[in-house]
Parts: structure tokens; sequence; C-alpha cells
């Protein structure tokens, strides 16, 4: 499993919280937790905080999603930016697209450069 979180202090809190959880459903023969991406969406974009945060829950970043003005676009459509704009320079940079899969593998952290 992967959670999603910001620097801001209440994404980190829910994402504690879900670390929590994800810890005991593990601790039960359940999936664990995989890693953390970082979604760097609002003003304060502090990725050392959601670094030294993984670091304290024993886990790592996954990948960085880069601030967008079409992530809200797509939202407001009601769709994915895969969907929405699938041949956009973001898509490609997305967790779970075929730029992101090899990541998981090997376990490092990824900044997508969106432009």
């Amino acid at each position: 499993m992967f959670i999603t979180t910001s620097s801001e202090y209440l994404s980190l809190h829910a994402a504690n919280n879900l670390c929590k959880a994800i810890a005991r459903f593990a601790s039960q023969g359940g999936s664990k937790l995989g890693g953390l991406i970082y979604n760097a969406r609002g003003q304060l974009d502090q990725p050392k905080l959601v670094e030294e945060f993984a670091q304290k829950i024993g886990s790592k970043l996954f990948c960085k999603i880069p601030r967008s003005p079409l992530i809200p676009e797509a939202e407001a459509h009601g769709k994915t930016v895969i969907d929405y704009a699938p041949s956009s320079d973001e898509a490609p940079s997305l967790p779970g697209t075929g730029s992101n899969a090899s990541l998981k593998s090997r376990g490092s952290y990824s900044e997508a450069s969106i432009s």
C-alpha cells in the first residue's frame, strides 16, 4: 500500500494514522506499507519534511507529484490526469504509469519533472 501526502501538518497527521492502521493490518497478514507518495499540491512545498517523516516511520518516498494546474482541472471534470490528458507531460510522471513502474522494484525516490 502507498500513502499520498503533502507536507502540510494535517496531511502528515492523517498519513501517520493510516500508517498505524496499515501496521496493524500487516501484523495480521495483510499488506504492508510500500512507501509514501509526496503530493506537492499547496503553496507549502517542503519535500524534506516528508522525507524526514518517511524515515521516522521506517519507510521511504516512492515519488513526488509536482504542482500542476492540470491536476485540479482533471478533477473538475471527474477524471484522473491520465484519463483527462493522457498525452500531457504530467501523465507519464504519475505513480502507476510506465515511467514510474520500475521504481517500485528499485524502491527509489523519483521526482517527476513537469515543465
